[in-house]
């Protein structure tokens, strides 16, 4: 008995109606994202819809008399719940918030340090920090260098008072303010630093690679000019001013200068109380300095110590 299998005959489908199916196919997938694009265009994302909400509502909380402290907690809620890469940093919103706080004053001489930024500021009005040894300033809303301290990297390297920095490790200070630069250019002793300069009086760009060290500030350095004139040079008023000031007055009153010459170029202040102690020595038991509050009060600063050189043409 011969065995059979039973088969299906199927006649072949004509190419027209394949490719047909194919069209289709293809059609249903670009009209699905076209649809997907178009709703995500008129309708944002839920995280985007929250801050919509809020931006709408915050006109009519302008008023500094009626503003909303909420306002913050809404958006703090929302970055903490919605953004998309998470978890964001409640340290650093919350310090990111007390800089932009103080940055709408628009004073360049109003800021906020937080810990780490106190911790190299303390450092630096001390007399010793790891940078490149040179200060920082803003003018006419660019970074510039103040002036290099003196043997510091930054002059050995070339850098000069005056001297507009465009960037940092190639990164604009357009828009940047002293402490994000400042930020930028301190570092571990031994790594470099990349700056791009513009010279006072040049058009072109110098490139600067400064190699990072301790520095150790002096802030008072002095000598005699043609034995007659006492030169005393005062970079800041830091913690150690006061007692090498004394040292500079102690030797050059021996020399019996004519006059003396009080270099305070490149100055960026440091402690108010030394300050005034220092004025101090040229000023008799006058006032030195108001301080006022914005509330009206104000605050008289005299220096306590005897005056040495209130005769002496300064």
């Amino acid at each position: 008995m011969n065995e059979t299998t039973n088969q299906k005959y199927t006649r072949p489908k004509p190419a027209w109606l394949r490719l047909a199916f194919i069209y289709v196919i293809i059609f249903v997938v670009a009209l699905s994202f076209a649809v997907g694009y178009l709703v995500g265009a008129v309708r944002p994302n839920s995280s985007l819809q929250v801050f919509t909400d809020i931006v709408d509502e915050a006109p009519s909380q302008l008023d500094d008399k009626t503003v909303d402290f909420s306002l913050f907690w809404d958006i703090w809620n929302s970055l903490k719940d919605g953004y998309l890469r998470q978890p964001i940093s409640e340290r650093d919103a919350f310090y990111g918030s007390l800089k932009g706080m103080v940055a709408s004053l628009d004073d360049p001489y109003s800021t906020f340090l937080d810990p780490a930024e106190t911790k190299e500021f303390d450092s630096e009005i001390n007399g010793q920090f790891e940078g490149i040894g040179a200060e920082i300033g803003l003018k006419d809303e660019r970074i510039v260098i103040i002036a290099p301290l003196p043997n510091s990297p930054a002059e050995e390297a070339g850098a000069r008072a005056g001297d507009v920095i465009e960037t940092i490790d190639g990164q604009t200070t357009i828009g940047m303010s002293v402490d994000e630069a400042v930020h930028l250019i301190r570092g571990q002793k031994g790594t470099a630093v990349e700056l791009v300069v513009l010279r006072e009086g040049s058009e072109e760009v110098i490139e600067l690679t400064i190699e990072r060290d301790t520095i150790t500030t002096t802030s008072v350095s002095w000598r005699m000019i043609d034995d007659t004139i006492a030169y005393v040079l005062v970079t800041s008023f830091s913690a150690d001013t006061l007692d090498q000031f004394n040292q500079a007055i102690t030797e050059l009153l021996v020399e019996e200068p004519a006059g003396f010459i009080l270099d305070l170029r490149g100055n960026p202040g440091g402690f108010l109380d030394v300050a005034v102690e220092f004025t101090g020595e040229f000023i008799d038991g006058q006032v030195v300095v108001i301080e006022k509050f914005g509330e009206g009060e104000q605050i008289e600063h005299s220096s306590e110590r005897p005056s040495r050189l209130p005769d002496i043409d300064t």
